[in-house]
This record gives C-alpha cells, sequence and structure tokens, in this order.
C-alpha cells in the first residue's frame, strides 16, 4: 500500500513538474497559426501506467482573414483560448501556460504552449480533438469564433516492445511543419528505399513553380525548404518517387 501512495504521488509530481516547465518552441516562430505537432506527425506512443506528457505548441492568428474557411476581413484578433482537449485517456489532463490571467488562453501572434500529462490507466486508440476559441471585435462588439484541430490520437500500450517493427512499409509524405509558414518549412518524407526524389512546387493550377531534386534514403528523410521567389498564397507540394507522385497543400505567408 504505501509503494502505491509513493508511486501515485511521484506520478503527481511529475505531471505538475512537466506542467511547470512548458516552453514554446521556437521553430514555430514564422508560422501564421497552428497546433503543433500536426496530426500526421500525432502524439507519441503512451505506456499504460507509465508516466506520460506530451507538449502542445500554438499559435493564434493575429486577423481573422489569416484563417481559411472563417470568410472574414482582416479583423484583428485578440487573442485565443483553448476550451476543451477531448477524448483523453484515463489518467491524462491538459494544462496550459496561459499568457493572461483567464484559463488557457494565448495572445495572438505570440507562441504559447500547453501540456497532456498523466499516469494513463486504460488501453486503446483515443481519438483527440482540440478546441480552440479565437476572441476578436467586430464595430467594438466582442465575438467568439470556434476552431477545432482534429485527427489527433493517443494509443496507450502495455509495452513498448515492437515499436521499431513500425517500420517504413511504403513512400509517404508528411504534413510540412509549420504551415502556414513565413520564411522555410520542414516537409518530411518516408521512402521504401533509397533513391533520388523529386520535390515540385506548384500552385492551385497545378503550374510548377520551383523544382528540387534530393537523395533520399531509406526510412524517414527531412527537406526544408525555402521559397526563392513566390509571393503569399496556398501552394500544392509533390513528392515524386518511383512509386508514384503524393501531393499536399502549403500555406506560405512572406509578410
Amino acid at each position: 500500500m504505501r509503494r502505491l501512495l509513493l508511486f501515485v504521488i511521484l506520478s503527481i509530481g511529475f505531471a505538475i513538474t512537466a506542467s511547470s516547465q512548458c516552453t514554446p518552441d521556437p521553430f514555430y516562430t514564422d508560422s501564421v497559426y497552428g497546433v503543433w505537432p500536426d496530426t500526421t506527425a500525432n502524439f507519441p506512443l503512451a505506456i499504460l501506467n507509465d508516466p506520460y506528457f506530451v507538449q502542445i505548441d500554438l499559435k493564434v492568428p493575429t486577423n481573422a482573414s489569416q484563417v481559411p474557411g472563417f470568410s472574414l476581413p482582416p479583423l484583428p484578433i485578440d487573442s485565443g483560448s483553448v476550451t476543451a482537449v477531448n477524448g483523453l485517456p484515463l489518467g491524462l489532463a491538459y494544462d496550459c501556460n496561459s499568457q493572461t490571467s483567464a484559463s488557457c488562453t494565448f495572445l495572438s501572434g505570440v507562441g504559447g504552449c500547453a501540456l497532456i500529462s498523466g499516469t494513463p490507466s486504460e488501453l486503446g486508440t483515443f481519438i483527440i480533438s482540440i478546441e480552440l476559441v479565437v476572441h476578436l471585435q467586430i464595430f467594438g462588439a466582442p465575438i467568439s469564433y470556434p476552431i477545432t484541430f482534429e485527427g489527433y490520437r493517443i494509443v496507450v500500450s502495455e509495452t513498448a516492445v515492437g515499436i521499431e517493427e513500425l517500420a517504413v512499409t511504403k513512400t509517404s509524405l508528411v504534413q510540412n511543419q509549420p504551415n502556414p509558414f513565413k520564411k522555410s518549412t520542414v516537409i518530411p518524407f518516408t521512402l521504401t528505399r533509397t533513391e533520388s526524389v523529386k520535390i515540385k512546387i506548384m500552385d492551385l493550377l497545378g503550374q510548377v513553380v520551383e523544382v528540387k531534386m534530393i537523395e533520399g534514403k531509406k526510412g524517414d528523410n527531412v527537406f526544408t525548404y525555402e521559397p526563392s521567389s513566390l509571393e503569399s498564397g496556398i501552394y500544392l507540394y509533390a513528392l515524386e518517387t518511383s512509386a508514384g507522385v503524393i501531393t499536399k497543400r502549403m500555406i506560405y505567408d512572406k509578410n
């Protein structure tokens, strides 16, 4: 019984310590807005009854026109609040390093962070969604606008053995990070064999505006893309290999 109590106390202390050490990752400084890790990278594996924590980085946009789907003019956004992290397994909770006196609230245009931490006590794959509300004003009247980031998951396993066996089984292209971006962005991809690959940057009409040739290795690869003469906007990027072509979208904002 004493050992059990000690374990619980240590686990709680671990979570509190992790929460107090949340520091925004400067890697996302050039992003316009977003939540990281991206859903394609997702959250790391959790082990049943083992302490767990993962940092969430986020950046609230400075104006409403920066967010696809808003259909609003460039009204200034004051701040944004994380209102829920849904679907967490038993034993895990989230906490934020709030930038205002309000709970889990972050200033627009400033990198912030939160932590998911605790000790998972149930097995399974848990589908996670992050709910964010941005706060702006229209003609002096305060308006709140919800955004939901979906596609996340946390897998709680009995053991970490065998994780390496989730090795490369197919060619894949991961969403670039950060996205949107200002100066540069990282494009991760996975290959089933070592080969030369082509990364093409295209406009939304499919017109190629830039091509990069890369010597890729079997397994995980990372390409850092720095636009040379692009205007701000939405672009496509494609990974062309012997296995075929995979295409995704990215948003560039050089202002």
